[in-house]
């Protein structure tokens, strides 16, 4: 009777075995199912990233489609390459000047009854706007020495005045291609008559009649500007040729600001 119930024990032993062991078919068909659940979920991740990266490439500011080719991109911006053009000008600057200063005045009008009375002792004055304010000059220099010894001169004849450094930046971004290539070229030939002036007590008005003949007419602006030089040159031998060119790169300031 007890080998008998031994028997049956084996027996159950064994059955329960079998049923909880897998067979070889199964465990490869539970590999195979999750495998490609977890390859599914991968793809379609990496789709949705491949797809939404194309998808800000391809369409514009506005959500319209482009083909994906450099010309129709470069094409789609021509606003951004002209604006880049017209901003490429750099400032002209010009620095190390020295300004003999007769004045100070908050209103114009005051400025010019100045300029009127120093005019009655023959002294010379340049009226010059700048940040609301009206200065009244008597000549510029290269040389800082010269403006003092100048300053020195007018105390002789009961004229207070003072050296002041002095220097110009001219904002050229609103000037195209020519314009500019014409003030620089203004600028190097009022640089090159200073130094004759320092130099030699005069500079050549030929240089300017020619700079005024061949710049006259390349555009609205030069045009403008070549007329005003011309009228200031006229006063040649009237006005010392230092006094004249005050006026002149006053003129191009006030020309290119206004």
């Amino acid at each position: 009777m007890m080998n008998k119930n031994r028997k049956i024990e084996v027996v159950q032993r064994k059955k329960s075995q079998f049923t909880h062991r897998r067979s070889p078919q199964e465990n490869m068909f539970k590999t195979i199912f999750f495998n490609r659940f977890f390859f599914s979920i991968a793809s379609g991740i990496a789709i949705g990233i491949i797809f939404g990266f194309l998808s800000l490439h391809v369409l514009t500011e506005n959500g319209q489609p482009l083909p994906l080719n450099s010309d129709s991109q470069q094409a789609s911006t021509p606003s951004s390459a002209t604006a880049k053009e017209s901003t490429a000008n750099e400032p002209i600057l010009i620095q190390g000047l020295y300004v003999v200063q007769l004045g100070l005045f908050q209103e114009a009008a005051n400025a010019n009854v100045g300029k009127d009375q120093f005019a009655t002792k023959q002294v010379d004055a340049v009226i010059w706007n700048r940040n609301e304010e009206f200065y009244l000059f008597h000549s510029i220099y290269l040389d800082e020495q010269k403006a003092k010894e100048k300053v020195s001169e007018l105390s002789e004849i009961d004229i207070d005045s003072f050296v002041k450094s002095w220097s110009i930046e001219l904002d050229t971004s609103r000037l195209n291609g020519n314009e500019y290539a014409s003030v620089q070229s203004l600028i190097s030939l009022w640089k090159k008559s200073m130094e004759q002036v320092e130099s030699e007590g005069s500079f050549s008005i030929e240089e300017w009649s020619d700079w005024v003949s061949k710049n006259s007419g390349n555009s609205p602006f030069i045009t403008s500007l070549t007329e005003q030089l011309q009228n200031i040159l006229t006063e040649y031998g009237a006005i010392s040729d230092r006094t004249i060119l005050f006026e002149i790169i006053k003129e191009v300031e006030q020309s290119i600001m206004s």
